[in-house]
């Protein structure tokens, strides 16, 4: 069993590297996959399959947070089936694009700038002055799908889509978190039939992993809770735009090195 495994150091690093996403999405109720799949890449380990193990740990930490946040408003279906079509339709297309380009920097670069944009967007206070037509989900689920399928990291169009329509953004945590665990089982099931498919080592790191991550992403959102609103608001914020840099900082390095 243990030949299946990364070497000591890079399975350490795989772990520290989920925990500390896991926490973040539990904080933010998104962006365990932004979070993962960034740190991921600095890795000596393939992209593709780190990505596997990441839907795997997403899936099993967005029901756990679905769980413990039952009680902090209703789903509202209304506003999320039209996420939900967009997003597990544009899913496979860019699961396609990873597995037939990789992670190409000049997408990583173009990502991170939207990223950046976004955090500032957000932390300018400005919000959308008129709540959007629940059919822009559609177009907007279909861009952050692909982006998830590609860098399983597609939740910032739809969670703005969201929070731009609530005053408190924890309210809509549970309707996010639907969208992201039939988002992420559309991946999963993508990756099954596709041609690299789920091999048993995917399987044991994702079995290794996930026991160590759901505390850290219970603990995220336990303090989520201690905190105000606008708190709660610049935390989502702060977190899209860190990694919006980080993201930029290292497609550009891939960049020069040609």
């Amino acid at each position: 069993m243990t030949a299946l495994l990364p070497e000591p150091a890079t399975l350490i690093l795989i772990t520290l590297f989920a925990v500390f996403a896991t926490f973040a999405h539990g904080y933010s109720g998104f962006g365990f996959g932004l979070t993962a799949m960034t740190l991921f890449t600095f890795l000596s380990y393939d992209i593709e399959r780190l990505s596997v193990v990441i839907s795997f740990i997403g899936l099993a930490s967005t029901i756990a947070l679905m769980i413990a946040s039952r009680k902090i408003g209703r789903i509202q279906w209304k506003r999320a089936i039209p996420l939900i079509i967009g997003n597990t339709s544009g899913m496979p297309l860019g699961y396609l694009f990873l597995v037939t380009y990789g992670q190409k920097p000049v997408f990583g670069l173009v990502l991170g700038i939207i990223l950046i944009l976004y955090s500032a967007y957000g932390l300018s206070g400005k919000i959308i002055s008129k709540t959007l037509p629940n059919y822009a989900g559609v177009p907007i689920g279909l861009g952050a799908g692909f982006i998830g399928g590609a860098f399983v990291s597609g939740g910032p169009p739809m969670v703005m889509f969201l929070y731009s329509q609530a005053e408190d953004p924890r309210e809509l945590k549970s309707t996010i978190q639907v969208v992201f665990l039939l988002g992420i089982t559309a991946r999963l099931l993508v990756v099954l039939f596709g041609p690299v498919g789920i091999t048993g080592e995917i399987g044991l790191l994702a079995f290794i992993t996930i026991p160590i991550c759901l505390p850290a992403m219970l603990l995220g959102h336990f303090l989520s809770k201690r905190h105000s609103s606008e708190f709660f608001k610049k935390a989502v914020y702060y977190i899209i735009g860190t990694f919006g840099v980080i993201m930029i900082l290292k497609s550009t390095l891939l960049l020069l090195r040609g």
